[in-house]
């Protein structure tokens, strides 16, 4: 049961995901008459709705108005959905035509969430998170590295 409330949240997410950075991304993105593959425009229009957002409540958040972060999102998504209504669906049709790389995503998506899917929930022993395993290596080995290299240029110079 706790499976499938984790991924029905995560397709409530990936749905969401959508609605707000694709749509705002894509209406940005249109302002540009430059042609694109349907493959760049899904691509550019999730970095740049990523990007708008973030930017506009970092902005919001400065000018202590953060509740106003849904409203002006809401009527972006409203705007762009009215102004160019199918084209925004249009890009997506390569999953449809593509069934090996549709098949590719969501199985990206679905083994990438193992390791989240269980994580924040309440078991015997209390609440368990889990967390990404890159992280900690990638600190670990920069850090590594960071005292392989300084101790060699210590060496060359004493």
């Amino acid at each position: 049961m706790l499976i499938l409330f984790t991924l029905f949240m995560g397709l409530v997410f990936i749905f969401t995901a959508w609605f707000v950075f694709y749509v705002i991304g894509f209406g940005v993105l249109n302002l540009s008459k430059k042609r694109l593959e349907d493959t760049e425009i899904i691509t550019l229009s999730l970095a740049l709705g990523v990007v708008i957002f973030v930017m506009v409540a970092v902005i919001l958040g400065l000018l202590h108005l953060r509740w106003f972060v849904l409203p002006v999102t809401l009527l972006a998504i409203f705007y762009v959905v009215i102004k160019n209504k199918f084209q925004l669906i249009s890009p997506w049709k390569i999953l449809v035509q593509d069934k090996k790389l549709l098949l590719l995503i969501i199985l990206g998506i679905i083994i990438q969430g193992f390791i989240n899917f269980p994580s924040g929930y309440l078991y015997e022993n209390g609440l368990l998170f889990w967390r990404n395993i890159s992280h900690p290596i990638i600190t670990n080995s920069s850090g590594i590295s960071c005292n392989f290299i300084c101790n060699r240029l210590r060496r060359r110079h004493h």
